[in-house]
């Protein structure tokens, strides 16, 4: 019995505790909060209101980008594609050491930011996007 509990202990250790301190810098994993920084990209929150700017106009949600840019968004702000009327990008050198997918769905009950990946998944703790402070990132083309 005590060699079974020692053996247990080690395995979460070799296999648990020791892979997410070498790729997360610490002894537990990523969750959902760690990519509340991937969330406050102006150019996401930007895009995700000319959704909203056309929901609100159309009454639908849009099916493709090439209904909201460049109507709604200017092309260079967009960074990002439409699936299944969710609002996809993806987090690339994050808090995690490879790609996940940053979502906002507009889906009554469900509304706001979602991470989907290897490392983490779930409801990202933040407040939907509002269409108040519409305004879009200063660039040249933007004007």
């Amino acid at each position: 019995m005590y060699y079974l509990c020692l053996a247990s202990l080690f395995a979460v250790i070799a296999f648990y505790i020791v892979p997410n301190v070498y790729l997360f810098g610490r002894p537990y994993g990523l969750g959902p909060a760690d990519f509340v920084a991937e969330t406050q990209d102006p150019y996401n929150i930007a895009a995700v209101r000319a959704i909203k700017r056309f929901q609100k106009v159309r009454g639908k949600l849009p099916k493709d980008y090439r209904d909201v840019v460049p109507a709604y968004i200017p092309a260079n702000v967009w960074k990002g594609n439409i699936l299944n009327g969710d609002f996809i990008t993806y987090s690339y050198g994050g808090p995690a050491p490879v790609p996940h997918a940053i979502i906002y769905r507009f889906a009554p009950g469900v509304e706001g930011w979602w991470v989907e990946g290897s490392f983490a998944y779930g409801k990202i703790p933040v407040p939907p996007v509002s269409l108040e402070g519409t305004r879009l990132p200063s660039t040249q083309a933007a004007r």
